[in-house]
């Protein structure tokens, strides 16, 4: 991503920024967020963003699902679909550097584009168009 374009990102709100599963304990009906590594000052949509990425990667959401949990959030819903689907393109190609890149035996799970449609860093002509174009590879 562009530093120019890295200022969707920015504001002034604490988001998590490292959703994994093994980040939240949950136990009745309380959870626990644990392993802070990764706070990060930024804007309130994007750990609901990353909430997308992680149901989808997980296998167990399409993107349609996903996104309907996220759209629970106000600061999802106000958010610029532009600038998720920046923050979806940006999350992929980090996750596919850590995976070229890593020693380690379990890769970085997020899901792919389709063929078509590749995010890049220009603005989507569509609402969260790949944020919900966003799938497992066949």
């Amino acid at each position: 991503m562009s530093p120019a374009m890295a200022g969707v990102l920015a504001g002034a709100t604490l988001t998590r920024s490292d959703w994994t599963p093994d980040n939240v304990l949950v136990s009745g009906h309380r959870a626990w967020l644990i392993d802070w590594a990764w706070p990060t000052l930024g804007t309130p949509w994007t750990d609901p963003a990353g909430w997308v990425l992680r149901l989808m990667a997980s296998g167990g959401h399409t993107s349609a699902q996903a996104e309907q949990q996220a759209v629970r959030l106000p600061a999802f819903t106000a958010a610029n679909p532009a600038h998720i689907d920046l923050f979806a393109a940006a999350n992929i190609r980090l996750r596919d550097e850590i995976a070229s890149s890593s020693n380690s035996d379990r890769p970085a799970a997020m899901p792919r584009p389709p063929a078509t449609g590749t995010p890049t860093d220009t603005p989507s002509d569509g609402p969260r168009k790949n944020v919900r174009a966003l799938r497992r590879a066949p």
